[in-house]
Formats: C-alpha cells, sequence, structure tokens
C-alpha cells in the first residue's frame, strides 16, 4: 500500500478507497504547490534582485565592486552553513512553525535592506538574510517529496537521487551542477 493510499476498512472498497485518495491528493495539490511555488519564486527574485539593485545601490551608497561582492556571497556563506543546523531545528520545533519562522524572518530582514546605508549594514543584513533562509529550499523539496509521489519520480528521473539533497543545494549556490 502507498502513502497516498487511504486503509481499507469495513464498507469501503478498493475502488472508493483509491477516489478517495485521488480526491485527497488533488486537494492537498492545489492548496500547497501554489503556495510553495509562490515561496520558491519569492526566493529566487530575492536571491537575483541583489544584482539589479546593485546598478542603483552601489552609486548611491558609493559602494565597490569589491563591497557588493563581498556582501552578495556573505548570503551563500551563511546559507550554506546554517542549512543543516536549520534543519535540525525544524525537527524539533515542527515544518509548520519553523517554516513560518523562516518566511516571517526572511521577509524582515528583506525589508531592512531598504535601511542599508553602510558597508557593515549590508555585511550583517546579507549574512543575516542568508541566515534565515537556509533550510527553505531543501525541506521544501523533502516535504514535497513525502507527500507528493511524482515530485519522487521527477527527482528520479533526472537522477537526482544519486547525489544527497545537501551536495545538491550547496553545489548550486555556488554555481555548479551536481548531478
Amino acid at each position: 500500500m502507498s502513502a497516498i493510499e487511504p486503509a481499507v476498512g469495513e464498507g469501503v472498497s478498493t475502488l472508493d478507497a483509491q477516489s478517495i485518495g485521488r480526491a485527497a491528493m488533488r486537494k492537498a495539490t492545489w492548496r500547497l504547490i501554489p503556495l510553495i511555488a509562490l515561496a520558491y519564486g519569492t526566493a529566487f527574485m530575492d536571491r537575483v534582485n541583489i544584482s539589479f539593485a546593485s546598478l542603483q545601490m552601489n552609486r548611491d551608497l558609493h559602494f565597490t565592486a569589491s563591497i557588493y561582492g563581498l556582501g552578495a556571497g556573505l548570503f551563500f556563506l551563511s546559507y550554506a552553513a546554517c542549512e543543516v543546523p536549520s534543519n535540525l531545528l525544524l525537527c524539533r520545533f515542527g515544518a509548520r512553525r519553523w517554516l513560518s519562522r523562516i518566511m516571517i524572518t526572511w521577509g524582515v530582514l528583506a525589508i531592512a535592506m531598504m535601511f542599508v546605508k553602510t558597508p557593515m549594514q549590508f555585511y550583517v543584513l546579507r549574512f543575516l538574510l542568508g541566515m534565515a533562509e537556509a533550510g527553505f529550499f531543501p525541506r521544501v523539496v523533502e516535504s514535497s517529496s513525502l507527500r507528493f509521489p511524482w515530485v519522487d519520480f521527477l527527482l528520479e528521473r533526472d537522477g537526482c537521487h544519486k547525489v544527497p539533497l545537501l551536495l545538491r543545494t550547496e553545489s548550486s549556490a555556488f554555481g555548479m551542477n551536481a548531478t
């Protein structure tokens, strides 16, 4: 019996159980996948937005390319360093509470970026932003593959099952292809 098939009890035929399972999967898909897609799209925009903002920000705040590069890199450094601890804390506090903490902290820090005036403020906020976002992507992929069998199928089809999730995530942060 798969994870999506409900147990067949008295008075429930296998056909009814399968249709109930499909209806539950369809309902979960329509509720969760748009939210996950929105959150991941926001994460992607947040990462690339700093490069678009640099065009004006560097001139207005008198940042050099070195200041900008270090600040942009600090995000990935803290993201990589805090990803495993974030997922361990997620197991302790629960997915709902921890992912909510990630999203709220991430939003507050992203908003705080508009108050940056000095390179040190830029460095600190980029580092904290990486810490806040750490654990989001791997946990969403892992949770999705547990709840939606087709996500696991897509990962295996692309050969991703051969590479640990942590390695795939960290290598993508540095622009390398792990598969």
